[in-house]
């Protein structure tokens, strides 16, 4: 297995600009009371069906963010050479800004003592180096893809706090742009990510520790890819849920052009029964509309499952599940998608004071969509 060591710290100070565009939220709920400041007090939120979070932001807390080692995944062909190529580029895309004063190596404490480190680690999961003639040609075609698995633990206690798939595309470029372009756009993409992701407030500990063979130990052989179509979500969604009365349940999608494909795997408890309803839509703006819609009918945003599927038109995809045992809430949904990029977190923040969660950040071409859950009442 590869190893990439990036030793950076990035400083988490946002300072949002001024909203002047791009798609702005479907408020299903425009009295839910919002607070000017964010309080530092730990109080258990509860998301049905998931884990208690905390108030304290990741930002407020980790002052620092240290990326550690990445390594790639055994059967994805990224080239050995691209790695020190990427480390590079992370370092140059942290560093750009003077937002990000702090930078520590690898295993080094910040100038403050009492700061706590943020640590990410990453496997490089998926890697297609696409077509540079097709790229030239433009419309789209060719596209490089590389998707890192991400882990944000504790770097005092190893505890892991999050995890994230996060996706970088090269389209274009200098004469289509050549392969090794793919590492700086992803840098681009990594770090806006993660600066985004700092918005969300911490998870109450779970204990878990991060596995250094976790890729290895995965039983690939128990689970399975159905392949959706942009030419026909009907079927694709009749085949996941006939899938899922057979005793699977979607674990993450992964968009490849003009389909979708959908991992699955065995439940823990055979006997319950999970449904599912795509969300597939022309304009991003739909899709916080067609998931509350969705959340009436009892299902649920299933995370990491929002992908953007290339083919003639662009079409943003979403996963919805029904749990077992119905949601003793309705959830709502907003969604951003601001033409500047220093607007995202004052939307996440903002609709955090209204009592929703940052669930999804996903890329599309140069902007960035948001979306974010609330339980409901």
């Amino acid at each position: 297995m590869k190893t990439l060591v990036i030793s950076s710290i990035i400083g988490l100070l946002i300072v949002p600009g001024a909203f002047q565009g791009g798609f702005a939220a479907e408020k299903t709920n425009p009295s839910s009371p919002s607070s000017a400041t964010e309080s530092a007090t730990s109080v258990p939120l509860q998301i049905p069906d998931g884990p208690a979070v905390t108030r304290v932001r990741f930002k407020d807390r980790y002052h620092a963010v240290e990326f550690d080692e990445f390594r790639v995944a055994d059967g994805v062909a990224f080239p050995a050479d691209f790695i020190p190529l990427l480390q590079d580029e992370i370092l140059k895309e942290s560093g750009k800004s003077e937002k990000f004063p702090q930078l520590v190596r690898k295993d080094q404490n910040p100038m403050a003592p009492d700061k706590e480190v943020l640590r990410v680690t990453g496997t490089v999961i998926y890697y297609d180096k696409g077509d540079r003639g097709e790229r030239y040609l433009g419309f789209g075609g060719g596209a490089a893809k590389l998707v890192v698995r991400a882990i944000f633990t504790d770097r005092g206690t190893n505890e892991i706090l999050m995890k994230e798939p996060i996706t970088g595309t090269l389209s274009g470029g200098a004469f289509g742009g050549g392969e090794k372009g793919i590492t700086h756009e992803f840098a681009k993409t990594f770090v806006n990510t993660t600066r985004f992701l700092m918005e969300k407030p911490i998870p109450a500990g779970s204990g878990a520790k991060p596995d250094a063979n976790a890729e290895e130990l995965e039983p690939a052989t128990k689970k399975i890819v159905v392949t959706i179509s942009r030419d026909n979500f009907e079927e694709g969604q009749t085949q996941l849920n006939a899938k899922a009365t057979a005793g699977y349940r979607i674990v993450s999608v992964l968009a490849i052009g003009g389909r979708a494909e959908v991992t699955m795997e065995p439940k823990a408890a055979p006997s319950e029964t999970y449904a599912y309803r795509l969300i597939h839509v022309l304009s991003p703006a739909n899709l916080s509309k067609d998931l509350t819609k969705a959340g009436r009918d009892g299902f649920r945003y299933c995370p990491h499952t929002t992908a953007w599927v290339t083919g003639g038109f662009g079409i943003v995809f979403a996963v919805a599940e029904k749990p077992p045992v119905r949601l003793a809430t309705v959830p709502q949904y907003r969604m951003h998608m601001p033409m500047q990029i220093s607007n995202v977190p004052k939307d996440i923040a903002k609709d955090q004071r209204d009592g929703f969660e940052l669930v999804e950040v996903l890329q599309i071409n140069q902007s960035y969509l948001v979306l974010l859950e609330k339980p409901g009442e």
